[in-house]
């Protein structure tokens, strides 16, 4: 047999390493933690969680695992929206744009502020999204100052544009004050490198959603 699995869930006899991971996955769900994995496709983290729990003590613990990848939109979702519970779930979407690993931060937030038995408003995502941005300042700050004038202007654009731009045209460089499109480019391709925009069909999109949370407010001042 083959020794080098890959491509599924990885079982016992193949699992090797992550000690310190595991360890501080046990002792997490042991606290009746939460925490996230995160970390980039394919590096194992589904194998990871599974075998944490299966190492959890059988007769303390009943291990559950919910696999959402499969789902296909909102529609599967339905009858939990129906359900009556408290949370505003089209607004945490809809601050970070979706974005999985962004909208479990922010919910996590909303759920350490929030009252046993009260509900979830419009106002309390709000104020976590202020806590959130007031904890990531210092960081949002120096990377800021890190960046080149047009890269910052660049990012401004991004950030400010309701719908996905047209970062090399006219009407963006002259309103972001890029002037050239050359400029505009020489500041995308910088920022792609840096890992901080992607490309997004014939845009890009700020890969940090609570950066560009953070740089519409910055000029919202």
């Amino acid at each position: 047999m083959n020794p080098f699995s890959y491509g599924g869930i990885v079982g016992n006899g193949a699992f090797c390493n992550r000690a310190r991971e595991l360890g501080d996955l046990r002792e997490t769900m042991k606290s009746a933690g939460r925490c996230f994995v995160y970390a980039e496709r394919r590096m194992g983290k589904t194998s990871l969680i599974l075998r944490a729990l299966n190492k959890l003590p059988k007769k303390q613990f009943v291990p559950v695992y919910v696999d959402l990848w499969p789902t296909d939109g909102s529609a599967a979702f339905s009858r939990r929206e129906q359900a009556d519970r408290p949370t505003d779930d089209r607004r945490a979407m809809c601050s970070d744009r979706g974005h999985p690993f962004y909208t479990q931060h922010l919910c996590h937030i909303v759920w350490s502020m929030t009252d046993q038995g009260n509900a979830v408003t419009g106002n309390a995502f709000e104020s976590a999204i202020t806590e959130l941005l007031r904890r990531e300042s210092h960081a949002y700050v120096n990377l800021w100052e890190s960046l080149t004038k047009n890269e910052q202007r660049f990012l401004r654009g991004l950030a400010q544009s309701e719908l996905p731009p047209k970062p090399f045209s006219s009407d963006f460089t002259r309103r972001f004050g890029l002037r050239r499109a050359s400029n505009a480019q020489r500041a995308a391709e910088s920022l792609e490198s840096s890992d901080l925009i992607e490309r997004e069909e014939a845009s890009f999109v700020i890969i940090d959603r609570f950066l560009r949370l953070w740089i519409r407010q910055l000029f919202s001042r």
